[in-house]
């Protein structure tokens, strides 16, 4: 009986060439000529069959072996690499956190002095001021001592020219009275002797 010609090359190719990778093509390949052969093929196929599957396992299962390998290679690679990368960044950080705490170290004594220094300056300051105001204060008091003295010495004068004043306008009114007095006098006499005489001629005039 002879058995069907079933071309796994070609079969391969054909499924390559559809999107299938060779190991995948190649499995499907080998399983479809055994069940397409059947009951057709003889032990002989069967065997060979079957010795051709475990190489094809045999090969897959190494590929696959290396396949992992490498990728387990490329994961231990890229462990290693992030592992790197992040002692890197955490020296990187600590330099940072160091630079940092420096600068504000510089930072924090720099304001400290200019505090310092701005201080001293304020109380210098202060005390020429208050020292300007002190001679300030002392000039204001010396003027108002002098304006003081100046204005006793100008009220003493006024009231001495007042009493002056007062005294001879009392010295003249006194004067003036007394005069006045006198002019009185000398009138009421006058009348009084001019009453007398017209008193005596009324009389010598009575018959």
């Amino acid at each position: 009986m002879t058995t069907p010609i079933f071309d796994t090359h070609w079969a391969v190719i054909q499924l390559t060439e559809g999107g299938f990778e060779e190991k995948q093509a190649e499995v499907l390949v080998s399983t479809a000529s055994t069940v397409l052969g059947g009951s057709l093929a003889t032990k002989a196929d069967l065997a060979n069959l079957e010795t051709s599957l475990r190489a094809d396992i045999t090969n897959l299962e190494t590929s696959l072996r290396a396949d992992m390998a490498g990728l387990e290679s490329r994961m231990t690679n890229l462990e290693t690499s992030l592992r790197a990368d992040m002692a890197g960044l955490e020296s990187r950080m600590t330099n940072l956190e160091a630079s940092l705490r420096a600068d504000m170290a510089n930072l924090e004594t720099s304001l400290r002095a200019d505090m310092a220094k701005l201080e001293t300056s304020l109380r210098a300051d202060m005390a020429n001021l208050e020292i300007s105001l002190r001679a300030d204060m002392a000039g204001l008091e010396s003027r108002m001592t002098n304006l003081e003295t100046s204005l006793r010495a100008d009220m003493a004068k006024m009231e001495s020219g007042i009493r002056a004043d007062m005294a001879n306008l009392e010295s003249g009114l006194r004067e003036d009275i007394g005069k006045l007095r006198s002019s009185l006098y000398w009138q009421m006499l006058v009348m009084g002797l001019t009453i007398v005489g017209l008193t005596v001629t009324l009389i010598k005039l009575i018959p």
